[in-house]
Parts: structure tokens; sequence; C-alpha cells
């Protein structure tokens, strides 16, 4: 989509008479676009032209042309107006996900496994007919057994910080289970273990998240918090602190 506007200097009015005007207007509406504006755009004692032209392919968008009445110069000013170009407020954006948390594979393949062989055991189907089948069997069952739920906001963010390996994931829920102990029994020595974590969680964080390349490559590797720990807790002199991996 695009929109060009300019003093072009071409009398498109006087496209019946001169055909290399009607040249240039043919290829130009013959790629998807069109000219907004198709009244005289400067007037003379005896002449009236349309050198000032608007041009677009935008076909959704509803839009208003006018021309002004100014004499503030020679030309006439055009005006274009693009209605719900720009939203004024920009919309929720969604992400979706499988519900696979309580989904039965077993029952699933069993139920795949039926329902194609009773719609692909007809001997006149083609193959692109019984691909089409199975594709929209297996769509139509994981909506069934998988639906599409919303993801919440903390997905969503979880999402875009690539640099959280899963054991991060697993000493983040460590230290929010001591943190309910301190909450439940008020004990001293929780308080002391949920502080320990929490200092090391968040050097380990800050960490990963400094090094980002190198916890994407190793995060299916890392499998602990005591491993995570064990090299970043390495302290090396040279340049590369994590040559040893």
């Amino acid at each position: 989509m695009f929109y060009a506007c300019g003093d072009y200097n071409i009398n498109l009015l006087q496209c019946d008479v001169n055909h290399k005007i009607a040249s240039y207007l043919k290829s130009v509406t013959s790629s998807g676009s069109f000219c907004l504006i198709d009244k005289p755009t400067r007037l003379g004692e005896s002449s009236a032209t349309l050198l000032d032209h608007f041009y677009t392919n935008n076909l959704t968008t509803p839009l208003t042309s006018g021309i002004p009445e100014s004499d503030i110069s020679e030309h006439l000013p055009i005006l274009v107006s693009i209605h719900s170009c720009i939203p004024t407020h920009s919309p929720a954006l969604y992400k979706f996900r499988r519900h696979t948390n309580k989904i039965d594979y077993e029952k699933f393949n069993n139920e795949l496994h039926d329902i194609l062989q009773k719609k692909l055991s007809h001997s006149g189907m083609s193959v692109h007919q019984k691909f089409d089948t199975f594709i929209s069997t297996l769509k139509n069952l994981l909506d069934k057994h998988a639906p599409l739920i919303r993801q919440s906001r903390r997905e969503r963010n979880l999402v875009q910080k690539t640099w959280i390996a899963k054991a991060i994931m697993v000493s983040i829920r460590h230290k929010n289970r001591l943190f309910s102990k301190i909450c439940k029994n008020r004990a001293p020595s929780a308080a002391v273990a949920y502080k320990k974590c929490r200092i090391l969680l968040t050097r380990i964080k800050y960490k990963a998240k400094q090094h980002q390349e190198l916890f994407i490559a190793y995060k299916k590797i890392l499998a602990r918090h005591g491993q995570l720990y064990m090299i970043l807790s390495v302290k090396s002199k040279s340049a590369q602190p994590y040559q040893k991996l």
C-alpha cells in the first residue's frame, strides 16, 4: 500500500486528446493505482489544468478527497482524508497455545486411527483428497483433545525471555516454595534459606541475561540448578570466561 502526491506537471484533463498522457494514465491504472483528484487544481484566466495528483493503491480504506478554495499560491491545495488509517489505540495482541497438559495420547492416537480407517477406506479418493481428509481430521481431533487457549501475560513474557533455561525455571519454583513456607510457618531457618536462594538466583539470572547466546545454546544441556551455579561461579581471568564449555 502506498500514497504518492505532488505537482506532476501532467494535465490529466487532456488524456482524451493527448496520447502520451493517455498512455501514462493507462500505465498507472494498470498497476492497480488510481488518482483521487479529478478536478482542475490550477485555474487561469482562460485555462484550467489538473497538474497536482494524488495516487494510491489502497482500495479497502475509506478515502475522501477534495480541493479547498484558497489563493495562497498559483495551485489550489489538494486534500485527502484517510479514514481509520492509524488506530487511536493499539488493540491487545493475544497469542494462543495448545492445552496439552491433560491430553491422553493413547486415546488420541486410537481415535485418529479409527476415524482415518473409516474415511480413507474409499478406493475412489485421490491422493490430494486423502491428504486433505487427514489434515482436517487431525485438526478436529487436536481442537477436541488439545484446544487452543490464550496465553497469559506471564507466558507471553516468558517466551520473549529466551535466556531463561529450564534449570532456572526449576530454581524459580523452588524459591517460590520457600517463600510459601515463610508465609505459613514464619520460621527463621526458612527465611535464611529463602534469602540465600533468592540472592543466588538473582545472580544467575543476571549472568544468564548477559550471556544470552551461551544459555540459549546450552539450555537443554544444563538440567539442574547446581550445574548452573557451578558454571556461573567459575572465575576466569581470560576474555572468554566460559571457554571450558
